[in-house]
Order: C-alpha cells, then structure tokens, then sequence
C-alpha cells in the first residue's frame, strides 16, 4: 500500500486501536503469522479504515471469551 507501509502495517495499527476494546469485551485479537498474506495495493488511509472496521465489528459480535 502506497504513502504508509503497506496491509500489514494497517492491520497492526487497527488491532492495536482497538485492543483497549476487544479487552474490555473480554475478546482476544489474534494476528496471522507473518508469512500468510496477500499482495494489496491501495492506499494506506482507506486500507486501516477497512481493518479498523472490520476488527471492530467482530470485536463488538464477539461473545465474550471470542477470538
């Protein structure tokens, strides 16, 4: 991903901004290992929209004890 370190980077940034939440929720957030993924290309800003959203949307429909 141009101007900003590329989908893993985005990943780590939105679970991380979320983590105080998924705790509080008593839901854990797990990354993949290093060696899964898959080539992006997009911008920075709009790729960490979309994992902020999506880690939060599973971080709130979580039971609690989720993964």
């Amino acid at each position: 991903l141009a101007n900003g370190g590329g989908w893993p980077l985005a990943r780590d940034r939105a679970a991380g901004l979320l983590g105080v939440r998924a705790a509080q929720s008593d839901v854990r957030i797990d990354k993949p290992a290093t060696d899964e993924g898959l080539p992006v290309t997009g911008e920075f800003r709009r790729a960490l929209q979309v994992m902020v959203n999506l880690i939060g949307n599973a971080v709130r429909y979580s039971p609690p004890g989720g993964m």
